[in-house]
């Protein structure tokens, strides 16, 4: 039987270090598409693996990835811990000019286990979302209760990371 090292033990430098080399392999393996967190870049790989289809380079803007019909899909992703209990989902620009068609929305647990997963029509995205002049985007509540009732609004089932 192995025995895991204790994290308290380690040292700060070391632990960043073990991270920095973690996120390297994340990278290599295509599973991360940045150096940021990675819960944006999760949650954009397993929504074109669900899919079936590649990711759009990282500079395309409104959108991830883009359906074999054309369609436009703009992907958002959170991540849950016992310190971070999120109300809503990453900020949406120019959200009333159209920069994608669908919205799916991921939410993860602590260990980056798929909470839940939903996909919205723009037009349920607009209704469902707040604008916010201080930082001039749309902000979208995390989809529970009458929110995920939406009619544009449909719960999907995503592999885990």
């Amino acid at each position: 039987m192995t025995t895991k090292p204790s994290l308290k033990r380690r040292k700060t430098a070391r632990l960043l270090s073990e991270w920095a080399a973690i996120m390297r392999e994340l990278r290599r393996r295509e599973a991360i598409r940045s150096e940021n967190n990675p819960t944006g870049d999760l949650a954009e790989a397993l929504v074109a693996e669900h899919f079936g289809v590649e990711l759009e380079n990282n500079s395309t803007p409104g959108y991830d990835l883009c359906l074999s019909d054309g369609t436009r899909v703009q992907v958002k992703g959170r991540r849950r811990t016992l310190r971070s209990k999120p109300s809503h989902f990453g900020l949406m620009r120019k959200l009333d000019q159209d920069p994608f068609d669908l919205l799916v929305v991921v939410l993860f647990d602590e260990e980056f286990m798929v909470e839940s997963c939903y996909r919205l029509s723009i037009q349920a995205a607009r209704e469902l979302s707040r604008f916010s002049r201080h930082t001039n985007a749309w902000r979208l509540p995390v989809i529970k209760g009458s929110r995920a009732e939406h009619p544009g609004v449909e719960q999907i089932m995503l592999g885990s990371s």
